[in-house]
């Protein structure tokens, strides 16, 4: 029961914990180096400008496949995402269960599978700014402030994931910002004993994969595998803290690591 209460703490956070409040960079690239993979990202880098010092994330170079960024978010009512980038391949996914509105190639609108009405495209090799802005539930997008297309939405959806995906060596993003009154954040750890409940997985306990917890109140877990909305699985190395005097364990936000 206590590795359930454990699993099920680490999953709920990397599913809906650790959101930004409004208003707010979601990248974080003052925290890291030239040269890290950010903790939210896959196959991707930090880079530098030498004459500038301006930071952005890129496919890292020993990349396997397409780089990517996942965000744990509580989304709903009106809320806008801007993210400023130099375009490569790349497309932005809010998912909601099986709903999700993307913008494909930074450039083409679509929700639920459909094509958003509007002239849904606009060439640039430049830097932009792209914005979603949903009101009403209705979506549009702009390209720095050009309107570009909208499409309806599917009404009264919470957003929970949002995915930055197929990112390649053309590709630098530079922000991502979210502004809503609707933004939640959940990055305190999540009450084990008040949320046991049962669920399948595999042994976490596998070869050096082994989940092993200190005398100092330290739960180190290498690898903890969580599916996408697409079908696939990202493998975190996570460490928790344990509170004291309790069976509650606080995640270690700098310990989160994409294997």
């Amino acid at each position: 029961m206590k590795k359930m209460m454990w699993l099920f703490s680490i999953l709920a956070f990397l599913f809906l914990g650790n959101v930004a409040n409004a208003e707010t960079d979601l990248f974080n690239l003052g925290t890291y180096n030239e040269g890290d993979t950010p903790s939210y990202g896959q196959d991707v880098i930090v880079v530098e400008d030498e004459a500038t010092g301006v930071k952005s994330i890129t496919q890292s170079k020993n990349a396997t496949g397409f780089g990517r960024l996942v965000f744990a978010v509580q989304l709903s009512g009106d809320f806008e995402i801007v993210t400023r980038a130099q375009t490569g391949g790349e497309s932005i996914f809010i998912i909601s269960d099986e709903y999700q509105i993307e913008v494909k190639n930074l450039r083409f609108l679509k929700a639920g599978g459909e094509e958003a009405d509007g002239p849904n495209s606009m060439s640039s090799s430049g830097v932009s700014d792209v914005k979603l802005s949903v009101i009403n539930d209705v979506a549009k997008l702009y390209i720095d402030d050009l309107f570009i297309s909208k499409i309806i939405l599917k009404p009264d959806l919470v957003y929970t994931q949002l995915m930055m995906s197929r990112i390649d060596n053309r590709s630098n993003f530079y922000a991502l910002n979210i502004d809503s009154s609707s933004v939640t954040t959940d990055s305190t750890t999540i009450d084990a004993t008040q949320n046991c409940i049962p669920i399948e997985s595999t042994p976490i306990s596998h070869g050096d994969c082994m989940a092993n917890y200190s005398l100092a109140g330290q739960l180190h877990v290498p690898c903890i595998s969580v599916p996408d909305a697409f079908g696939g699985t990202t493998v975190y190395d996570i460490k928790m803290n344990q509170q004291t005097g309790s069976f509650t364990f606080d995640l270690d936000m700098g310990s989160v690591k994409p294997k």
